[in-house]
C-alpha cells in the first residue's frame, strides 16, 4: 500500500467543543494525500464521542490517563507518511495549508521543516492578531537571533517535518519535556540548531485563544514564561558552539574577527550583558554567566586589556540590573494594572447603574400596565432585583441580563402578596446604601 505524503497527529484533551471543527478543517484540504490520526487525551468530557464520530475517515485512540507528551509519542510511532504534521485540537487549518508547503518542499527540498504564518483568534474564528507569526528571514541564524529578540515567532503547529523518527525525537522532545508554556519555542531552537527551515508567506492556520488555554494571560502563566524563558536561554548560552553564537549574534559582536575560544567566551559575556540592558528577563542570566566564566583561563585578561572591561565595570552593572530590578519593575507595573483596572470598574459601575435606569424604564411600564399595581412600589421592587444584581456580579450588565432580573421580579408580584413589599423596601434601602459605600471606596 502507498505511504501518503503527510501524517497528520491530534492529540485532544477536553476540547469536545473544537475537535470537530478541528478534524474537518483537516479533512477539507485541497490537498488529500494524507492520513490523520486523532487520539483521546483522556478526556473527562465528550470528545471521545466526538471523534468516533470520524473513525471512517481517520484513525482514532484513546488514552485512559492523560499524558500530554506520552500520547504524541505513540502517535508519531504510528504515523507511516512521507512528512509528520501536529496539529491541536482546538485549532483550525486554511484549506490550502497542505497544498502550499508542497509546494514549499519541491522548491526547498533541503529544508528539515516546513512552516506557515498563522493568527491568533478568538473562540469563534475571528481572528484577532494576523501579524503574531508573520516573520520572514533569510537563513537559520537569523532566525535564531530573532527569537531571541521577540521570543517564540514560528507557530509549531503549522510545521511539516520529514519522517525521521529519531529525528523527530530530537527536534521535538529534547530538554522539552520539563517545559509549559514554551515548549514550542525550545522545539523550533532544537530544529534551527540542526538545519534550515522554509516558511510559507501566508496565514495558514487560526490558533485560538481563549481564557483556559496554555498561553492565556494571567499572574502565573507569565511568571512561569518568564521563568522558562531564562531556563530555555542559559542553556543556549551555555552550550552554543563558538561558530553557532558568532554567525548569530554576528551584528552584536563588539571584535568582528573574534576567532579563539577565549575572545568568543569575552563576547558571549559582554554581548549578553549588553542585550540584557534592554531585555530585562535575561539580566540575571548574563550576570551569572559573566560570574560562572570570569574565570576561565585567559578570560578576565583580556577582558581588561582588549576590552577595556574591569571586574569593577561588573560590580558597577550588578548595582543597577539583574533580579531586584526585574521584581520592582513587575510590582510597580502590576500596581499600575491595578489602578486601571479600579479605574475601569467605576466607569462599569457608571456605565451600568445608567442601563438599569434606561431599562427600568420600559420594565415598570409593562408590570404597572399588566398588574395595575402602585408605580413607585413597582420601580422599587425591580430596582432592589437589579441593585442585588450588580452588587453580586460587578460585571458588564447586558439587557439580558436584566430582563431576567426583571421576570423574577414580575413574578413576585403576581404570586406574592403586596404586604410583603414592605420587607423589600427596606432591604432596597440597605442595598443602596452597600452600593453607594462600595462605590466610593472605589474613587
Amino acid at each position: 500500500m502507498k505511504k501518503p505524503l503527510f501524517s497528520v497527529f491530534m492529540s485532544c484533551y477536553n476540547h469536545g467543543k473544537y475537535v470537530s471543527v478541528a478534524i474537518e478543517s483537516i479533512l477539507n484540504q485541497t490537498f488529500q494525500d494524507f492520513e490523520l490520526l486523532v487520539a483521546d487525551n483522556g478526556s473527562t468530557d465528550d470528545s471521545y464521542e466526538v471523534i468516533k464520530k470520524y473513525s471512517d475517515r481517520i484513525k482514532v485512540f484513546h488514552l485512559d490517563k492523560n499524558d500530554p507528551f506520552g500520547c504524541s509519542r505513540m502517535l508519531v510511532d504510528k504515523c507511516c507518511g512521507e512528512y509528520i504534521c501536529q496539529m491541536a485540537a482546538d485549532d483550525y487549518w486554511e484549506a490550502d495549508k497542505l497544498e502550499l508547503q508542497v509546494r514549499e518542499i519541491e522548491k526547498n527540498p533541503n529544508c528539515i521543516a516546513y512552516f506557515t504564518w498563522a493568527s491568533f483568534a478568538d473562540e469563534n474564528l475571528k481572528v484577532t492578531n494576523e501579524n503574531v507569526f508573520s516573520y520572514q528571514y533569510s537563513d537559520r541564524y537569523e532566525w535564531l537571533r530573532n527569537i531571541f529578540e521577540h521570543g517564540t515567532i514560528l507557530a509549531i503547529n503549522t510545521v511539516a517535518i520529514k519522517n525521521d523518527k529519531n529525528l523527530y525525537r530530537k527536534y521535538m522532545e529534547k530538554n522539552v519535556t520539563q517545559l509549559w508554556n514554551l515548549t514550542d519555542q525550545r522545539q523550533i531552537i532544537n530544529m534551527l540548531r540542526q538545519g534550515q527551515v522554509s516558511v510559507v508567506p501566508k496565514s495558514c492556520m487560526k490558533i485560538r485563544r481563549s481564557d483556559n488555554c496554555i498561553g492565556a494571560v494571567s499572574d502565573e502563566t507569565i511568571l512561569r514564561t518568564n521563568n522558562e524563558t531564562i531556563a530555555i536561554w542559559w542553556d543556549l548560552w551555555e552550550n552554543l558552539r563558538d561558530d553557532e553564537f558568532v554567525k548569530i549574534f554576528q551584528n552584536d559582536l563588539i571584535n568582528k574577527n573574534s576567532k579563539s575560544h577565549t575572545e568568543v567566551q569575552c563576547e558571549k559575556m559582554l554581548v549578553y550583558l549588553k542585550l540584557a540592558e534592554k531585555k530585562f528577563i535575561h539580566q540575571t542570566n548574563a550576570i551569572n554567566f559573566f560570574i560562572t566564566h570570569y574565570n576561565d583561563e585567559g578570560v578576565a585578561e583580556l577582558l581588561e586589556t582588549e576590552y577595556g572591561y574591569s571586574i569593577e565595570s561588573f560590580r558597577q552593572y550588578t548595582g543597577e540590573c539583574g533580579l531586584p530590578l526585574m521584581i520592582n519593575m513587575y510590582l510597580s507595573e502590576k500596581e499600575q494594572n491595578e489602578k486601571k483596572q479600579i479605574q475601569e470598574n467605576k466607569l462599569l459601575i457608571g456605565e451600568n447603574v445608567k442601563n438599569i435606569t434606561d431599562l427600568n424604564l420600559r420594565i415598570c411600564n409593562s408590570i404597572i400596565e399588566k398588574n395595575g399595581l402602585d408605580q413607585a412600589i413597582v420601580a422599587d421592587i425591580c430596582t432592589y432585583y437589579q441593585m442585588m444584581a450588580l452588587l453580586k456580579k460587578v460585571i458588564p450588565f447586558s439587557e439580558e441580563d436584566y430582563l431576567d432580573i426583571s421576570q423574577e421580579a414580575e413574578a413576585y408580584l403576581e404570586n406574592g402578596s403586596i404586604e410583603k413589599t414592605e420587607k423589600i423596601l427596606n432591604s432596597l434601602q440597605m442595598v443602596r446604601e452597600i452600593t453607594f459605600i462600595r462605590y466610593l471606596q472605589m474613587m
